[in-house]
């Protein structure tokens, strides 16, 4: 399942990010013992089926395509935060907290297609909607700014949003900054 953003970003922007967010934690559950992993970051393992343990992304999706664990959505990608989420960013003027590359590993978690196609629709059309929400205000944000302007404090900006932006801001405080 191929995710379309509606607000436009380089393919290769959201390419580059998924890669890098593939080093993030995650939980997996094991489903067969993993003898000790061994890693240049260090030893994994062993591997027990009664304990959960934090690994990093890519090793679980490896780890769970060649089933010997289950992968856990992280306890943000569900319909009930994400929902709660866009209420939030809807009611208010400031960008709210969301993690740094949430639109990242959504599309990671959306592509294994562990869950039934209807949750992966809402959950894609739900993080389609928080992305275009945060994406409005941070350009109304950014069609505010006057004067002359030394540096932009973003807080609580997702990583593809600020990779969306940079070469726009980059121009934006070149031009306000050498007029």
């Amino acid at each position: 399942m191929d995710i379309n953003y509606p607000y436009i970003f380089p393919e290769e922007i959201l390419s580059q990010n998924k890669f890098l967010s593939q080093n993030s934690i995650v939980s997996i559950e094991p489903i067969k013992h993993i003898p000790k992993i061994g890693l240049i970051c260090g030893n994994i393992g062993p591997l027990d089926t009664r304990k959960r343990i934090k690994i990093p992304i890519w090793l679980g999706l490896i780890l769970e395509k060649e089933e010997f664990c289950l992968l856990k959505n992280p306890s943000w990608f569900n319909l009930d935060w994400l929902e709660k989420k866009i209420n939030k960013e809807k009611k208010n003027l400031a960008l709210q907290s969301v993690p740094f590359n949430y639109l990242e590993l959504s599309s990671i978690f959306i592509s294994r297609k562990k869950e039934k196609i209807k949750f992966l629709l809402i959950k894609n059309s739900l993080i389609e909607e928080l992305y275009a929400i945060r994406f409005t205000k941070i350009w109304s944000g950014m069609k505010k700014l006057q004067g002359k302007i030394t540096a932009i404090k973003f807080d609580k900006i997702g990583s593809i949003e600020l990779d969306s932006f940079k070469e726009i801001l980059q121009a934006f405080l070149f031009l306000y900054f050498f007029t």
